[in-house]
């Protein structure tokens, strides 16, 4: 089993000003997707902004061996590996 060392979190309609840094120690949070492969994706939201955006794919984040969490089951077409 794996340790999680790097957890990072996006969320389009998240502004700088909204962050309190002081709370926020163990993750990183992005402000544009990353161009970076992860070993895990878990979409928890079923933002408009990723179904209608053309150039989104999940499979551009994740590595060769690794797990996709759609939790609101708006991805299917990804085939994640998880969905509630």
């Amino acid at each position: 089993s794996k340790k999680v060392k790097n957890f990072n979190s996006y969320d389009p309609f998240l502004k700088k000003d909204q962050i309190d840094k002081k709370k926020i120690k163990r993750y990183k949070i992005l402000f544009s997707l990353p161009k970076k492969k992860y070993d895990a994706v878990i979409i928890a939201v079923g933002h408009d902004y990723f179904l209608n955006k053309n150039k989104f794919n999940v499979k551009k984040l994740l590595k060769r061996k690794s797990i996709f969490f759609d939790l609101k089951h708006k991805f299917t077409k990804f085939n994640p590996d998880f969905t509630l």
